[in-house]
């Protein structure tokens, strides 16, 4: 088998391919950076493992570039173009999605707490940009309750009802006819889990709530200053 000579267009070719391969992942690294999402919460969004992330954005010539099929998920989680991810086109892509919702995930719709104790949901109305990724379902809710001393009415607060709970978090709840929200504690008594919610403002009593009664686990709160 004839050996390859140095400076031939193999060579070329082979250097051009890596370049390529680094540029890709240099954009998608950084398209990641302003989503918010480190590299194993991207590749949960893909259903992929942290290693294909990493090999991607790596760009040396042992690693390789997301073929077509997860191209298309990497622009729809990364709210780019595919195009921009591959070669760069639009030369703005990565600045359009940073300036048009700057470190949003995406639109929430605002609803009321008593709209959600009344399961009446608007389907139109006001929307607000996330900071933080989000699922199509989340909604912002302005704060309705002096329970917790990280947040206080007039604030806008984001809940997910597709992420599951665990303990620690902030969840919102329906029960009693009302919203509770505090953090989530879960214990055992038999087979039965018992989730409670403990409010950390002082004072205010923990409640019980009903399996799965959560409305969404509150991912992010906003505050205008003035």
């Amino acid at each position: 088998m004839p050996r390859r000579r140095r400076g031939s267009r193999d060579d070329t070719d082979d250097t051009r391919a890596i370049a390529l391969r680094i540029a890709i992942g240099e954009r998608i690294r950084s398209a990641r950076e302003a989503r918010g999402y480190s590299q194993s919460g991207l590749a949960r969004a893909l259903g992929l493992s942290p290693s294909s992330v990493s090999q991607w954005e790596g760009g040396s010539s042992r690693h390789v570039s997301p073929r077509q099929v997860h191209l298309q998920d990497l622009a729809r989680v990364l709210r780019v173009r595919g195009s921009w991810i591959v070669d760069g086109i639009p030369p703005s892509g990565l600045e359009e999605v940073a300036e048009g919702a700057p470190e949003s995930g995406r639109l929430a719709r605002m609803v009321t707490a008593a709209e959600i104790v009344a399961g009446e949901w608007p389907s139109h109305g006001q929307m607000i940009a996330t900071r933080y990724p989000a699922s199509e379902a989340a909604v912002a809710v302005p704060v309705w309750s002096r329970a917790m001393t990280e947040m206080r009415p007039g604030d806008i607060l984001v809940l997910d009802p597709t992420l599951r709970p665990a303990p620690g978090d902030i969840v919102a709840s329906v029960a009693f006819g009302e919203l509770h929200i505090g953090h989530l504690s879960v214990e055992r008594q038999g087979r039965r889990a018992v989730g409670r919610l403990r409010p950390s403002t002082s004072g205010w009593p923990e409640i019980e709530i009903p399996e799965k009664s959560w409305v969404g686990v509150a991912t992010e709160v906003s505050r205008r200053l003035r």
